[in-house]
């Protein structure tokens, strides 16, 4: 077997739903029909009695470890355990295109195999056990394969998005070009479409480039010999918008992710009987922890798509669901919408999500329209309102941070609006207090089970119930710090907490996130800071420097908040044939190479038209009310909450 290419006998054996081994055939006649055929037979009954054992064993380790004792371990030790004890388990599904049948299983055993050509490759091309490498491929097997190789040989696996149509090669190069400085890297692996573009944007920094065009071929290796556990070594980089709105790279050890995996592995009530089922990119924290390194940690089967797939036929999503009976996803606001308007709009099957036992709602504002949307379009295909849950995560916390309790919808309160926005306080309205403005507020759910959150006031002094504060996390799942920033990490790091940021309160012992400080937009999940959006935007030519803002509006349809910029031309009055086209065309571009987001709208304003407070610096929420009268919006999200505001989970 070893003559064979990698992917020709996962396919072979992913199309059998068997495994082959080289003890199967005898080695004359290694690939004769009756050697296959004695081998089919073989793997049959291997897979047989597999099959039963990985059922009793998938989650035992787990259930009968206490939270210590789970942290003492690392993932290297844990895949190995998993490679031993089920190897011939399928872990992973990938949905290679929307065409029916276009998928591949792996096992553990296949997984292994491929994800140890990585490990050797990367040792080959002079890697170091915690050194950095970057991986900008697909979603895919190789991608995977490539993390998993990364973390087996101790290296450190940082995740990038690639270039697309919807990341144009100058946004991508501005921030790669970051990335890859924040990170220190020592090894770039992409694939044959991005090479030169890598290589023209890393010349000059003497940065090896490891160009793949499908997987190294595996070796005839026995389950890997990872050594003592090290769990306080770094496992991974995620990447963050941090506390100042640029790129940052978060450090995580396996100790952990171990935690979070043994804190959420318990709120979800893992069973046997649990599928994933995600599109979401594996360099967003959501793909990455909740999608990959929870479910191989807990030996879950997973199904993976792209998301780029997904986004053009989200009814991708809820086939696979029905296919492989998932029962758990997780989801940003954006996406319930955008699956419920296009299967609306398409009209042309039913799906059976009555598997579904959580779909989470995750990383971006939240609203309760959009559950609601989600659950009015598929009710008839047997999903349940109690699956329809939330969490509070972010990637400075490896994930989730909160949870809500399964077996019932996450919990809705309407508050009075004006006391609210006014005191910071909330106040529970009744089913008869239909006149007075309200708001309306979804519950992040509970703390994780060694998770502690506080609500503070701007000294850092606890607040009661009810009262809306900065939200402090500690928890034993938190990163180790901003790699390569310690001035950052100690700035939002004290005692022990993390300061999160973001404002809230706790109403019978769950989290209401309530908004964000320093007027932070959440954008498909993505936080971005107006002010940074503001100076990067007033460096332009073209532009009157301190004559820019950028707010958030929330636009309903979509279910996500849009970035809005207004600005001031120099030279408007002089220059009346200024090409104001180029000019919004030169913004929109730079803030996508910045910060990686589009803009929905640049709009250019006459000298002194913008907004200004009695202090003398540009109002974001006067020119929110400014752009509203503009353009015919009744409702600015910051200005004019109701029922359907957003919070961010």
């Amino acid at each position: 077997m070893t003559t064979c290419g990698c992917l020709d006998w996962i396919r072979l054996e992913s199309r059998l739903q068997l495994v082959l081994d080289d003890s199967d055939f005898a080695a004359a006649t290694m690939y004769s029909k009756a050697a296959l055929l004695t081998a089919l037979v073989s793997a049959r009954a291997r897979l047989c009695i597999a099959n039963a054992h990985s059922r009793r064993t998938v989650h035992a380790r787990a259930q009968q470890s206490d939270h210590a004792s789970w942290c003492r371990a690392d993932i290297p030790s844990i895949i190995s355990e998993h490679v031993r004890s089920s190897p011939a388990k399928w872990i992973l599904k990938f949905v290679n295109s929307p065409a029916c049948g276009d998928h591949i299983y792996v096992t553990w055993k296949q997984l292994f195999e491929a994800a140890g050509g990585y490990a050797e490759l990367f040792s080959r091309h002079g890697l170091a056990p915690g050194q950095v490498v970057t991986l900008l491929l697909p979603q895919g097997l190789p991608l995977v394969a490539a993390v998993v190789g990364a973390i087996l040989g101790r290296y450190i696996p940082s995740v990038c998005a690639c270039p697309s149509e919807k990341l144009s090669r100058d946004a991508f190069a501005g921030w790669f070009g970051a990335t890859v400085a924040k990170s220190d890297t020592k090894l770039i692996l992409c694939g044959l479409d991005h090479q030169e573009l890598i290589r023209t944007l890393v010349a000059g920094r003497g940065l090896p480039i490891v160009v793949t065009a499908d997987r190294p071929a595996r070796a005839p290796v026995r389950p890997p010999d990872v050594g003592l556990p090290q769990p306080h070594a770094a496992a991974i980089l995620q990447h963050s918008s941090g506390t100042t709105g640029m790129k940052k790279a978060v450090q995580l050890p396996h100790a952990a992710i171990l935690s979070q995996t043994w804190q959420l592995g318990r709120a979800l009530r893992l069973s046997d009987d649990d599928v994933i089922v995600s599109w979401l990119p594996l360099y967003h924290d959501m793909g990455f922890v909740a999608c990959l390194l929870f479910p191989l940690i807990h030996s879950v089967p997973t199904v993976l798509m792209s998301p780029f797939d997904w986004a053009r036929a989200p009814d991708l999503l809820l086939r696979e669901v029905e296919a492989e009976r998932g029962t758990l996803c997780w989801l940003p606001n954006f996406a319930f919408l955008h699956c419920a308007n296009a299967v609306r709009r398409d009209g042309r099957r039913t799906y059976d999500a009555s598997s579904l036992r959580a779909v989470i709602s995750c990383s971006e504002p939240v609203t309760a329209a959009a559950r609601d949307t989600f659950y009015h379009q598929f009710a008839a295909s047997g999903l349940r309102y109690s699956a329809l849950s939330s969490s509070y995560a972010m990637a400075e916390a490896t994930f989730a941070i909160t949870q809500a309790p399964l077996g019932r919808a996450s919990r809705t309160i309407r508050v009075d609006r004006r006391l609210f926005e006014s005191a910071g306080r909330v106040d529970i309205l009744g089913s008869v207090d239909l006149q007075r403005p309200a708001l309306t507020l979804v519950s992040s759910g509970r703390a994780l089970s060694h998770t502690t959150i506080e609500i503070v006031d701007s000294g850092g002094v606890g607040l009661p119930d009810g009262h809306v504060g900065e939200i402090r996390v500690r928890t034993p799942s938190l990163m180790s710090g901003y790699y390569g920033d310690s001035g950052e990490s100690t700035q939002h790091i004290r005692d022990g907490w993390y300061y999160t940021g973001d404002l809230g309160c706790i109403v019978d012992a769950e989290l209401y996130v309530t908004g964000r400080r320093k007027d932070m937009v959440i954008l498909s999940g993505t936080n971005v800071y107006p002010h940074y959006v503001e100076e990067i935007v007033s460096s332009l030519a073209g532009i009157r420097p301190g004559r820019v803002v950028a707010f958030g509006m929330f636009d309903r349809s979509a279910g996500t908040e849009r970035l809005v910029v207004m600005a001031e031309p120099r030279d408007w009055m002089k220059d009346p044939d200024l090409n104001s086209d180029r000019l919004q065309l030169a913004i929109a571009e730079r803030i996508l190479a910045v910060f990686g987001v589009a803009v929905h709208d640049v709009v250019l304003v006459e000298s002194g038209l913008l907004k200004k407070s009695t202090s003398g610096k540009i109002s974001r929420n006067q020119n929110k009310r400014l752009y509203a009268e503009l353009h015919g919006v009744t409702a600015p999200a910051a200005m004019c909450r109701d029922d359907h505001e957003p919070v961010r989970n």
